[in-house]
């Protein structure tokens, strides 16, 4: 994904005409200068969606219906996927401070035991500067899961014991395993 940015992911079906859920992160491109497509990864190859119609539901929450996309069947495989757009020419521009999670700085993570689900337990590995989108990579017995580094999917903090448990959106972690 080198010359694509994570901008929100696909989260589940909304309609039975196709719609879909879409968790938007915080620089997902709204207003009238995006040009779209966005693109999900599918094959290791970038493939365009359109956004046929788009209504928000609160902040970081959106229902959207994709041009082409017009069945329950061809939606349900897009469930799950990252939304990226092309990264900008300019791969050099200032990038944001790291965010922290109530007072803890997400790169002070690393090293924490990642309690991710019932019974599924990892390691954070490294915090990821990925631009405005950055994410915890989580070693879980030599497979690697990403985590978008963001105040919602985390739960509680343990400093203590070096934990961190999160609060992962349903499907999240079937992308890995």
């Amino acid at each position: 994904m080198g010359d694509f940015h994570i901008v929100g992911r696909i989260s589940g079906l909304f309609a039975a005409g196709g719609e879909l859920t879409i968790a938007m992160y915080d620089d997902f491109p709204m207003g009238d200068n995006f040009e779209g497509p966005l693109f999900v990864m599918i094959d290791k190859l970038a493939v365009p969606l359109f956004i046929g119609s788009l209504r928000r539901r609160g902040t970081s929450t959106a229902v959207v219906r994709f041009e082409d996309v017009d069945s329950v069947a061809i939606a349900s495989t897009l469930v799950g996927l990252e939304l990226l757009v092309p990264r900008p020419a300019d791969r050099h521009a200032a990038r944001p401070a790291a965010r922290s999670v109530r007072g803890t700085d997400f790169e002070a993570l690393t090293g924490y035991r990642a309690l991710l689900a019932e019974g599924l337990a990892g390691e954070v590995a490294a915090f990821v500067e990925n631009g405005a989108n950055p994410l915890l990579e989580i070693d879980m017995d030599g497979k690697q899961i990403y985590v978008p580094a963001v105040d919602e999917f985390v739960e509680h903090i343990d400093p203590r014991r070096r934990e961190v448990r999160f609060a992962l959106p349903e499907g999240l972690l079937e992308l890995y395993l």
